[in-house]
């Protein structure tokens, strides 16, 4: 979690991040953000705090992923761009594929404005609150940029099928599966 993180989430948020690279070298960010108490300043939806990292949000769209076992996993897929700068000081544009979800101890959903409703139905109408948490995982498109090139598409691809061998291995805080 870096000091800007921090100083944005609330005190009694959890943050886990890991970075994960394959022998081919494509690179994949996973973090998990546990919320606190405060609904309002633990977790949001990343189109909120991706602005401030200097990404720009291009699109944002619910995808349902197959999973192994049958079932299926909501998600929403973001496409975000940015100005960097290369080593031989030339600028250009980075393009980003982020996948994300919320999981509650009861619910899961791809849509902040659903696990906002269902926050607050939990803590006015049963007096508890789930501790949602956020998963991201994200990868930059490569593409004209590093090897091995990877188009969006391909990242997408490639996303996917990482988020369905990661999913099985998340587990309730009892130690139940998700799905």
């Amino acid at each position: 979690m870096t000091d800007r993180e921090r100083e944005v989430l609330a005190k009694d948020t959890q943050f886990a991040r890991k970075n994960y690279a394959n022998l081919a070298g494509d690179r994949i960010s996973v973090s998990i953000i546990l919320s606190g108490d405060d609904m309002t300043n633990s977790i949001h939806r990343p189109e909120r705090c991706l602005p401030a990292q200097g990404w720009s949000v291009q699109s944002s769209e619910e995808k349902v992923l197959p999973m192994a076992n049958g079932k299926t996993l909501g998600v929403t897929k973001l496409r975000n761009v940015r100005a960097i700068e290369l080593p031989d000081k030339s600028r250009r544009t980075l393009h980003n594929v982020n996948y994300y979800w919320f999981v509650g101890y009861r619910d899961m959903t791809a849509s902040h404005l659903t696990r906002t409703g269902l926050d607050l139905r939990d803590r006015l109408l049963h007096g508890y609150n789930q501790r949602w948490a956020y998963v991201t995982v994200t990868a930059n498109v490569s593409e004209h940029l590093w090897r091995p090139e990877r188009t969006e598409e391909e990242t997408s691809a490639i996303l996917e099928e990482f988020i369905q061998k990661l999913f099985p291995d998340l587990k309730r805080p009892e130690g139940g599966a998700l799905l």
